[in-house]
């Protein structure tokens, strides 16, 4: 997927109505309960500084923070990615931050490896 400052040329509309089509052919159920989440108020579509679409969380204090913690996403996850020695085992995650980081370590996984996400960030 490519990210840019640019939205108007971003294709996440079309590439999650595609990914929650072809969810619906395996679990009906569970694409129905994506579909029906919202994004809450407290979520606002930014660009980031590293020029990628992202999202800024607003807390309860009323303070603003980037998600996955990262105001330059796709340079952090580039140096994550590059630096991570996978291996021929599985992996856990510690969250899915912006979502680059988990593209660019999937991709350098096996077919025969998993990946699992773990997450204390709150949406909401």
């Amino acid at each position: 997927m490519r990210h840019r400052a640019d939205r108007a040329g971003w294709p996440a509309e079309e590439l999650l109505a595609e990914n929650l089509a072809a969810l619906h052919q395996r679990d009906a159920a569970l694409a129905d309960a994506l579909t029906a989440v919202a994004i809450p108020n407290t979520a606002e579509l930014v660009t980031a500084r590293d020029g990628s679409a992202t999202y800024r969380l607003r807390q309860p204090d009323g303070r603003r923070q980037w998600l996955g913690y990262s105001s330059m996403p796709l340079i952090s996850a580039g140096a994550n990615a590059r630096r991570m020695k996978i291996g021929a085992g599985n992996m856990a995650m510690n969250g899915l931050g912006h979502g680059a980081e988990a593209e660019m370590i999937l991709a350098g996984l096996g077919l025969h490896q998993a990946s699992w996400s773990l997450s204390r960030m709150r949406f909401g």
